[in-house]
């Protein structure tokens, strides 16, 4: 219509300044560890347990043994889904049975018929089983006992070692492991500075960056379903963790600008090599990451987020903290 008057209101996303604050009253522990004797000793015991067989023996099952079980259980008389089955092997102590089912059969010998008269835990996973008393019929197959092979020239050779060196495969452990631990103690470290950087600058993050992040971690996760699958975890699930990579995008943007920090070549360089000798062919993972300029973008943006956490480092009080291989590794990331 002729001079007709309209409105409009418009939304745009803004985005935020971060002014940098003091890091000074933030403190981070270090943790601090080495790889002693006897966790190469731990980790040789798993690899051997890793190749262990199993022998029949014609004696009464112990703990660590492996029966071979049918079974049949009822709940007030009367049978359940998933309550019986043939031929399975059990290894006793493992815990892969409810309380009491495995203890309830040690001393048992091949042709052996015990009664369990146990109950299912309050929490148990099957919801119309929780709580309920059962009784399981078992007979025991046959009783087999673990053989774990010595750490010889054919054992090392069973890792792909082709030389059998005994010495040189142990060494090789416990330089993975040295690596393994550095790498957890950066990471360790590397959170508490994000932590340290979230804690001190308090920004509202655009909507729209969100909603670009979670999209992004969405996808990650299709990536990572099976083939063919169609299960979409929901969105809420990544919110959060969007919001965090947002918020922290942004201030380590800020100190990287203010404080001049560029990405060190040298670093660079050595991340890749470090990446690559875990690999068969060092050199080839080298020049891949060399010559690929989006893969070499990657480890420099790795590089310089590292570079930051050295800055934030510089910045709070770091206290060390006496740790052990296996506390580090075996925490949770």
């Amino acid at each position: 219509r002729r001079n007709a008057k309209f409105a409009y209101t418009a939304v745009f996303d803004v985005m935020p300044e971060v002014e940098l604050a003091s890091l000074a009253e933030q403190s981070l522990q270090r943790p601090v560890a080495e790889v002693a004797d006897a966790d190469v000793d731990d980790m040789i015991e798993r690899l051997r347990t890793q190749r262990q067989t199993w022998e029949q023996v014609e004696r009464p099952a112990q703990d660590g043994d492996q029966v071979q079980i049918s079974f049949k259980g009822t709940i007030d008389g009367e049978p359940f889904q998933g309550g019986e089955a043939s031929d399975v092997p059990l290894v006793l102590g493992s815990g892969s049975m409810i309380e009491g089912f495995e203890s309830g059969l040690m001393g048992a010998g091949a042709g052996d018929k015990r009664t369990l008269e146990l109950q299912f835990p309050e929490d148990y996973r099957v919801e119309n089983l929780a709580g309920k008393p059962v009784v399981f019929e078992v007979e025991v197959g046959k009783v087999s006992e673990p053989l774990v092979p010595e750490m010889n020239e054919e054992l090392v050779k069973s890792f792909g070692v082709e030389s059998g060196d005994v010495e040189a495969f142990k060494q090789d452990i416990r330089t993975n492991m040295e690596r393994e631990l550095k790498q957890r103690i950066e990471s360790t470290l590397k959170n508490q500075a994000m932590d340290a950087l979230l804690e001190t600058h308090k920004i509202d993050v655009p909507a729209a960056l969100v909603e670009q992040e979670v999209e992004a971690m969405r996808q990650q996760a299709r990536q990572g379903s099976p083939a063919g699958s169609k299960f979409e975890l929901p969105r809420e699930m990544f919110e959060e963790p969007a919001k965090r990579r947002v918020a922290l995008g942004l201030i380590v943007a800020e100190v990287v600008k203010q404080n001049g920090i560029q990405v060190d070549p040298e670093r660079v360089k050595s991340t890749i090599e470090e990446m690559a000798a875990t690999y068969e062919d060092p050199q080839e993972v080298v020049d891949f990451y060399t010559n690929n300029a989006e893969q070499r973008a990657s480890v420099e943006n790795l590089v310089l987020e590292n570079q930051v956490v050295d800055w934030v480092l510089e910045q709070v009080k770091v206290e060390d903290k006496p740790s052990t291989f296996k506390e580090i590794t075996e925490e949770r990331q």
